[in-house]
């Protein structure tokens, strides 16, 4: 008997985030990026080598990686106005950026949509992949050339990430209300059916 196939992965149909000018990009990035500290638990064992900045967050958001707060609203509106712009109910955003790999693995104790921005990666092998719970079922991320925004299902599925010295990437996380995400990930079901990505889940 075989099982019924779940959506574990949806690019999202946004205009790509991203800034009107690189260079006053990686101004602030170069000059305000610092390494985040795990201080909490989380269901996976790695600490991490991740550097980034938050760059929205509500008071009572207290993710397990601590990272330093930027104002980007004021230093740099137009790439703020776009992270805002989503239609979910926004807890935090932060850009982050791995320096080595990251096994696959769950970020929540309880399943969820998860959003993210693929937001600079130049590497033209993909770096983000997943697997079943089991380890079992590998597959990679591959993204339509019209969007770099993307959601999963943390929980569901174990995901993790390649480093490559040469092609680093800067993901941005968003940290969202799962109703209003999991409503707003429900439409997005098969609009690009070609990068959608399904696993028979036992």
């Amino acid at each position: 008997m075989s099982l019924e196939k779940t959506i574990v992965s949806v690019p999202i149909n946004l205009p790509k985030l991203e800034p009107d000018d690189w260079d006053k990009w990686w101004d602030i990035w170069n000059k305000y990026s610092t390494s985040l500290k795990k201080t909490g638990v989380s269901p996976n064992q790695e600490s991490g080598l991740h550097v980034g900045f938050d760059v929205f967050k509500i008071e009572k958001f207290s993710p397990v990686y601590k990272a330093d707060y930027l104002d980007l609203k004021n230093i740099y509106p137009t790439l703020y106005d776009q992270i805002m712009a989503l239609p979910v109910t926004l807890y935090g955003a932060r850009f982050v950026s791995s320096g080595g790999d990251f096994p696959a693995h769950i970020d929540n104790f309880a399943p969820n949509w998860s959003i993210r921005s693929m937001f600079f990666c130049e590497d033209p092998i993909p770096q983000w992949y997943y697997t079943k719970m089991d380890n079992t079922g590998g597959r990679y991320l591959r993204l339509p050339e019209a969007t770099n925004w993307w959601a999963y299902r943390d929980g569901i599925v174990k995901h993790g990430t390649i480093f490559r010295k040469e092609y680093p990437k800067i993901i941005l996380q968003v940290f969202s209300d799962l109703e209003t995400t999991n409503k707003f990930i429900e439409t997005q079901y098969n609009i690009f059916p070609n990068h959608q990505i399904e696993y028979d889940i036992g």
